[in-house]
């Protein structure tokens, strides 16, 4: 009988463990959702800069330097993007 009580908690620990990991995964998932979301609110903050940048706006010069990055970044694609109709054409 003691070979069956152990078989029998062995088995009742590994299911507890499985339920414990199926769990864990759960919620991993929930954190990656909300992180995915704060993602898509910071994009919505930096959109809303980037455009008051665009419009000549006054803001803070942290911001403002990051601003005229994304704008030197988008004339090199922007170059780039002819180079490749060049190349094509």
């Amino acid at each position: 009988m003691a070979f069956l009580d152990k078989l029998s908690s062995v088995a009742k620990d590994m299911t507890e463990k499985a339920g414990d990991a199926v769990e864990i995964t759960k919620l991993k998932s929930k954190v990656s959702k909300e992180k995915s979301a704060i993602d898509e609110v910071l994009q919505k903050i930096g959109g809303y800069y980037l455009d008051k940048f665009t419009a000549g706006e006054e803001m803070d010069e942290a911001v403002a330097v990051m601003c005229k990055e994304i704008a030197e970044r988008n004339k090199t694609i922007e170059d780039l993007m002819d180079q490749i109709t060049a190349v094509k054409e």
